[in-house]
């Protein structure tokens, strides 16, 4: 599966979330950035462990863990994207933090797809 498909279906997924009662104005910028860290944090154990993403359970686990869902994730993200900008402005450990766990995660699906 070359990159781009595999980001497709990331994104698919993460679209397809359940529809919950709760609510994503319940995050905080720095909720939603430790939420992020955690969530990279788990794929990049999970495609190191199995070369796969992490299941949708633990996901879904872990968005119930702060009070959101995979929607409502995602909403924030798009409503709160210069409040996050400007947060990871301010602390540049956290953004260097999840750019690096980002790219080791894509370099461990590009081995994926390597060696298949």
């Amino acid at each position: 599966m070359s990159h781009i498909k595999t980001f497709i279906f990331i994104g698919i997924a993460l679209f397809a979330g359940f529809v919950s009662t709760a609510n994503a104005e319940e995050l905080t910028v720095e909720d939603y950035c430790q939420l992020t860290l955690e969530r990279l944090h788990m794929a990049e154990k999970s495609w190191q462990a199995s070369g796969n993403p992490p299941s949708r359970g633990d996901e879904l686990a872990l968005y119930r863990s702060y009070g959101t869902t995979q929607a409502g994730y995602l909403s924030f993200s798009s409503r709160q994207s210069d409040a996050i900008a400007s947060y990871l402005a301010q602390n540049e450990q956290i953004k260097q933090e999840i750019e690096n766990t980002s790219d080791r995660i894509k370099a461990l699906i590009t081995a994926r797809e390597v060696a298949q």
